[in-house]
């Protein structure tokens, strides 16, 4: 094809000067420039953040929570960010951070305030404080270093905030599970509860039959104890005159024993005296007598006695007694008869004699006894009535008590059947009680220390955002590497007409049809096109580490992208002339704008996105984006039809151009601007 050699004679020329050969070289190394420099510069920034400089100032105070624990938290974020290293940390005072983000000395500061550890300690307070952490940012000197630094920071927050609500929470758990051993104790207290409150049932209605049944025999009882009363007290009347009746036989007893032992004293004095009968004959006859008066009024005392006491003839030491009075009373009286016959003679004398102080000493000592035995009487009646007394008080107290007592039984029975019936809805409710808390203790949670670590982990951090990457980018170069790669190729195809003629002159001074002339520029031009994308690609990949999805494919778009730029150029270049490369670069701020390399394109003002399909760097864009990170094959291969239509119709309006250059005009000999 003639253009062939119309362009091998183009390129002749232009690499046989040794100033255009410098400019051919310099202009192939134009996108590389371009593409590798801006990429390299801005290829993974987050990766160099230990390099900012970023002010650390942490004022908090340590603080003591309600259960004794001493909180360091500003300490313990400070140590992690030192650790972490996410920037290059300096730990300074407010003042001179203040100073620094001033000067420009740092980029942002982060200020752990002094009531930070307080405002954590407070989470389980009635009036809980949430901690803050304050950041400055001087945006005036890097803009999007504060904006780097404020995404970083948000990491940061939230990651405190995570930890402290971990704290919170496994705090709250720990609590729950005390809460839940307790309530367990108090359902199985309220469960033994309702059975004692069942067994006190059971035993008040037992003591209310039986309470009924005391009153009962309380009432009978303080009846009987009326009885008693009226009986004691009548026991009292003759225990008194009992004891009247034996004061006075102990004074008749005592009297008749000094008469019994003057009896005794007397025959004892007669039987001595018998001898001296005979001399004092009429002397014993006088004393006879006495002793006869004596011995009656003994007989008379005793007899009187026991008609004042008949039970007394009952007693046989009574009945001695006077039976022994009787005795002496005959035998003193045949005495004096005797005496007075004097007619006895002396043995009988003294037989009677000897009778008489036997039966005196009998009687004596008979009297005596009846006198002990009746003291003993009078003294037992003496007990006996202040028992009476004693009985008839403590009867008279029991008989009160006993209506007192049953007035109190009544009561009990009463209350005990109040109670028996109250107890009924107790043991309900205590066994409602316990059901209660037996299920609120199956509701609380009764976790282990590793099982509480795991939920409290969940709770403080509920929410977890699982990104499910589609055609992950690595790193900020990749994501803009379809950005920056069609921007080079469009400087570089404009400084390709530079030293390649867009309509080479030898081509439209032999009237060569418009089509070869057209590619007789166009092929030159195409070469350099194709090394300036080869170059760039290469250096990207071995230099930068860019990984494309399909390198072939990205190679292929790239190369064609480059010869639709270089069709537009040329023709731009051709038909405007010097204006046509101001309307390149004007073109290329319209497609930079417009074509979604950064922004989204719903994001950009609508003129914007009213003239994105129409601009051929669009498809350029999104093609790139596929075959470097998504790899949708078939979207690709849509982006380069249009991309081969926008080349076919650049070359269409360079081929009119070149048929138009055909006729010489003022303007072609004379131009008004040259570049």
């Amino acid at each position: 094809m003639y253009s062939f050699a119309l362009a091998r004679a183009e390129m002749k020329r232009a690499l046989t000067d040794r100033k255009v050969r410098l400019a051919t070289l310099v202009i192939t190394l134009v996108p590389l420039l371009y593409g590798a420099l801006y990429l390299w510069a801005f290829w993974d920034p987050y990766a160099r953040l230990d390099h900012l400089p970023v002010a650390l100032i942490n004022e908090d105070r340590p603080a003591t929570t309600d259960d004794g624990e001493r909180i360091f938290a500003g300490k313990d974020i400070a140590d992690e960010l030192l650790d972490r290293r996410t920037f290059e940390w300096h730990v300074v005072s407010s003042e001179e951070a203040r100073r620094g983000l001033e000067s420009g000395r740092y980029y942002l500061s982060l200020t752990i305030p002094a009531d930070f550890s307080a405002s954590l300690a407070s989470a389980d307070s009635t009036r809980p404080t949430p901690a803050q952490l304050q950041v400055r940012a001087h945006e005036s000197a890097n803009l999007l270093a504060a904006q780097i630094g404020d995404r970083v920071f948000q990491e940061v927050r939230a990651a405190a905030s995570a930890s402290a609500a971990r704290k919170y929470v496994d705090a709250m758990l720990l609590g729950f599970s005390d809460a839940h051993g307790k309530i367990e104790s108090a359902a199985l207290g309220a469960r033994d509860l309702a059975e004692g409150l069942e067994d006190a049932k059971r035993g008040a209605q037992k003591l209310a039959s039986g309470a009924h049944d005391a009153s009962v025999g309380a009432a009978s009882l303080s009846s009987g104890l009326g009885e008693l009363d009226a009986g004691a007290q009548r026991l009292r009347a003759g225990t008194s005159e009992l004891a009247s009746g034996l004061e006075r036989l102990a004074a008749g007893t005592h009297q008749a024993s000094a008469g019994a032992a003057s009896v005794r004293d007397g025959s004892t004095a007669v039987a001595e005296g018998v001898d001296l009968a005979a001399h004092k004959l009429q002397d014993a006859a006088a004393g006879t007598g006495q002793l006869k008066q004596a011995a009656s009024g003994t007989l008379a005392a005793l007899q009187a006695y026991l008609a004042s006491n008949p039970e007394a003839g009952s007693d046989p030491a009574f009945s001695q007694a006077l039976g022994a009075a009787q005795a002496t009373a005959a035998g003193v009286a045949s005495l004096a008869d005797g005496l007075s016959q004097a007619t006895g003679d002396m043995k009988a004398l003294a037989a009677g004699a000897e009778q008489l102080r036997a039966g005196a000493t009998d009687l004596a000592k008979g009297v005596a006894a009846l006198d002990e035995a009746a003291a003993q009487a009078a003294d037992g009646a003496r007990s006996l009535d202040d028992g009476a007394a004693a009985l008839e008080s403590g009867a008279s107290q029991a008989h009160a008590g006993a209506a007192q007592l049953s007035a109190g039984l009544r009561k009990l029975d009463g209350g005990t059947h109040a109670l028996a019936t109250g107890l009924a809805p107790a043991v309900s409710g205590s066994a409602e009680l316990a059901d209660g808390l037996t299920a609120g203790a199956d509701a609380l949670p009764d976790l282990d220390e590793d099982a509480r670590a795991t939920k409290a982990d969940v709770m403080s951090d509920p929410v977890r955002l699982t990104t499910n990457r589609i055609d992950p980018v690595p790193n900020y170069g990749t994501g803009f590497s379809p950005y920056f790669i069609p921007l080079a190729l469009w400087v570089g195809a404009l400084m390709a007409f530079f030293v390649v003629h867009p309509l080479p002159a030898r081509a439209i001074e032999e009237r060569r049809p418009s089509l070869e002339a057209t590619l007789a520029g166009y092929w030159p031009a195409a070469l350099i096109g194709i090394a300036q994308t080869v170059v760039m690609l290469a250096v990207l990949q071995v230099a930068l580490g860019l990984k494309p999805t399909n390198a072939l494919a990205l190679y292929a778009f790239t190369v064609l992208s480059a010869l639709t730029f270089l069709a537009i150029l040329q023709w731009l270049s051709a038909a405007f002339g010097p204006v046509g490369k101001f309307l390149s670069i004007v073109l290329l701020m319209l497609q930079l704008t417009s074509s979604a390399g950064t922004f989204p394109l719903e994001t950009v003002p609508p003129f914007f996105q009213a003239i994105n399909p129409y601009l051929p760097m669009t498809y350029v864009v999104a093609g790139l984006r596929e075959a470097i990170s998504g790899g949708d094959m078939a979207r690709l291969a849509s982006d380069a039809r249009t991309l081969v239509a926008f080349l076919l119709g650049a070359l269409a309006l360079s081929t009119i151009t070149a048929w138009r250059a055909r006729t010489w005009s003022p303007e072609r000999l004379r131009p008004a601007l040259e570049l």
